[in-house]
């Protein structure tokens, strides 16, 4: 509900980073989101005190304490679904005072997890000195970073400081939000091009430091939260030993991030929307540090497996998640963005590349070279995935700089997802369902565990009690209509499409766009499903068979785009969204009618039901979703939704061009 604003409400009054038009239309506050909000407050408060008991439990009666005790798996349930509600409060309440304590929460989340998790690292591997003067170190740099905005921008202040009453203009300049988040007065650039640019910096820095108000508060703030989360992170790990350090710090990155992208899409400041940017970068920079330094680890040191799985492969992915995130603030046209993507990614990707074929060759190159010296096989798996992890590297990389029209598009449709609150309101709900499932799959294991019978049932792979279940599969039947419902009936609806056809590109090109930034953010989202087993092997050290998980995910991939074309094909079809998800929705399950049939004749007898069942099989949607988990990737099933996906495309092609003719 909106109401008029009359010459006595609070719009003359507001801060002079809110922009507003001409209607003078004020809205009114969110309530929904806001009981929502303090709702998830609460639940998360409940978790930590349930958390906070079970450490009190376990410090003063141990494991033989007869005082009651809280699920693990239970309060990281209760987290989660706070954290939830807290974000769809963040998504939706747009008051100047809400955004920027959720960005100061997230921004100090990112520090905390990210000073807590490399001093953990860095102690395991050299010790409480080494970890702390380059903790202390990445302090410093992440107080820098956090500051330069707003040292960046105050010669403006300043100046119009110095004016008397009457000089100044009607309204002072400030930075606002644009394409490339450069607003005047404001250079965006981060200092660090030349040690004169640095100590220039540090020159603006020292003097504004007491007589800059903004400055100054920034700055003492961000000082007294890092010094707190450097000490804290060395007490749990020197003093306590606590084992969930990392575990909790990866959380933590992971949720500062995604609550300060959103947090940051509702601010008009452009200075503190570089503020959030300039953390990820530094957090982008660190992780691929951090890859780098394990990958010459590993070949230098021959004799063992290497440490890059997991820890470098990781740390390769926050790096990938703090770019994307830094991106989606600062823009695909910002300097940051550019240098990051030619450097942090494409280069980045190139070095992984090289280092992990160099590892990985050099097992069958010891047998010419030396007679004693055997290096200890590498490529499966570390070399395979950081392949793969390089891949995905470059590819992010070239098409964040590329000026082609297809990426362009696709790059366009790929971040509109990002940029709207119901996209993480659906990667939230699908951690939501995927932790419920992991809760599950836990409850299976134990009983197999505890009933020897049972056990022997329980063959590798296991992950497959964890997705041959009808969450996992509802879900990947239920992304595909949602996300491809908007991409031709917003535009048909908002009148965009004819601009968009009249354009100097072909039909192919926005489809092919179109689909495959559709496709791109159904990986994303279906991605959040393997988290949780990999946490079990590699965090938790539990072994299990984690390769039908790489066969799985991209059987699963080939097998979505069949069903992103068809969402594709009938978004094409009308202006209505919910129309085109239903639409979607009915072809998509139209490709279950196989799978009926196959279970049809398999229950009858004789050798023609059997053969029949057989020759069905091969295009039966379960028969191939259990094969690609089983790790079974035949050609033919690939080809099949391949050929699916051209032929829909195909189709959505000749509408666009009969639309364009008429």
């Amino acid at each position: 509900m909106t109401q008029l604003a009359t010459q006595s409400t609070s719009i003359r009054n507001r801060q002079d980073e809110e922009l507003y038009g001409p209607s003078r239309i004020e809205d009114q506050p969110p309530q929904v989101a806001r009981t929502v909000g303090v709702f998830g407050l609460f639940v998360l408060l409940a978790s930590a005190v349930m958390a906070g008991w079970n450490a009190i439990r376990s410090t003063f009666g141990g494991e033989s304490s007869q005082l009651p005790f809280f699920g693990q798996g239970w309060i990281s349930f209760w987290t989660i679904s706070g954290l939830a509600m807290l974000y769809f409060h963040a998504a939706f309440d747009r008051a100047r005072e809400i955004r920027r304590g959720y960005m100061v929460l997230s921004w100090l989340a990112l520090i905390a997890g990210g000073l807590g998790g490399l001093f953990w690292v860095l102690y395991g591997y050299w010790g409480t000195a080494a970890a702390l003067v380059i903790t202390i170190l990445v302090g410093l740099m992440a107080l820098a970073l956090t500051a330069c905005p707003w040292v960046l921008s105050a010669p403006v202040q300043s100046e119009l400081a110095g004016l008397n009453e009457k000089d100044r203009p009607q309204e002072a300049p400030r930075a606002t939000v644009s394409n490339s988040t450069n607003g005047p007065g404001f250079d965006s650039a981060v200092p660090v091009s030349s040690w004169k640019r640095i100590g220039l910096f540090l020159a603006r820095w020292n003097s504004l430091i007491g007589t800059d108000v903004a400055v100054t508060r920034v700055t003492f703030a961000a000082a007294v939260l890092i010094a707190l989360a450097i000490t804290f992170s060395a007490i749990l790990t020197t003093r306590f030993q606590w084992d969930m350090l990392p575990l909790v710090a990866l959380a933590t990155l992971v949720a500062g991030t995604t609550f300060l992208v959103t947090a940051a899409k509702h601010e008009f400041d452009v200075t503190w929307r570089q503020a959030g940017a300039y953390v990820l970068g530094l957090g982008h920079t660190i992780a691929s540090a951090a890859l780098l330094a394990l990958m010459v680890r590993d070949l230098v040191v021959t004799s063992d497996s290497g440490l890059v799985t997991p820890v470098g492969l990781l740390a390769g992915l926050l790096g990938l998640l703090f770019f994307l995130a830094q991106v989606n603030l600062s823009g695909t046209d910002d300097d940051l963005s550019y240098y990051s993507a030619v450097v942090g990614l494409v280069l980045l990707g190139t070095l992984v590349a090289g280092l992990a074929v160099i590892r990985s060759a050099l097992p069958p190159l010891s047998l010419y070279l030396s007679e004693t010296w055997r290096p200890s096989p590498y490529f499966i798996p570390n070399g395979l995935l950081l392949l793969i992890l390089a891949t995905i590297q470059i590819i992010t990389g070239l098409v964040t700089v590329s000026n082609n029209q297809m990426v362009a598009i696709f790059r366009r449709e790929l971040l509109a997802y990002f940029y709207t609150p119901a996209a993480y309101l659906v990667l939230a709900a699908l951690a939501i369902l995927a932790a419920f499932q992991y809760l599950v799959w836990m409850s299976i294991l134990l009983a197999a565990a505890n009933n020897f019978q049972f056990r022997e049932v329980f063959l590798e792979p296991i992950i497959r009690w964890y997705f041959y279940q009808i969450l996992p599969v509802f879900a990947l039947l239920a992304i595909p209509p949602f996300i491809t419902m908007r991409l031709f009936s917003e535009e048909k609806r908002t009148g965009t499409l004819e601009v968009l056809l009249v354009a100097p590109v072909s039909e192919t090109t926005v489809v092919l766009g179109k689909f495959l930034g559709a496709w791109a953010f159904f990986l994303v989202a279906w991605g959040i499903w393997f988290v949780f087993p990999l946490i079990f092997r590699f965090l938790m050290g539990q072994p299990f068979d984690y390769r039908p998980l790489l066969s799985f995910y991209v059987g699963t991939g080939f097998m979505a785009i069949s069903f992103i074309a068809i969402g594709v094909f009938f978004s094409a079809l009308t202006e209505n969204q919910v129309i085109a998800a239903v639409l979607a929705y009915a072809g998509i399950f139209a490709m279950f009618f196989p799978q009926l049939l196959h279970w049809i004749f398999t229950s009858l007898r004789g050798s023609t039901g059997e053969w029949i069942a057989n020759v069905i099989k091969e295009i039966a949607i379960l028969e191939q979703y259990n094969n690609f988990l089983e790790g079974r990737m035949y050609l033919q099933h690939l080809l099949y939704h391949a050929s699916i996906a051209v032929l829909f495309l195909f189709l959505t092609v000749r509408i666009l061009e009969a639309r364009k003719w008429k």
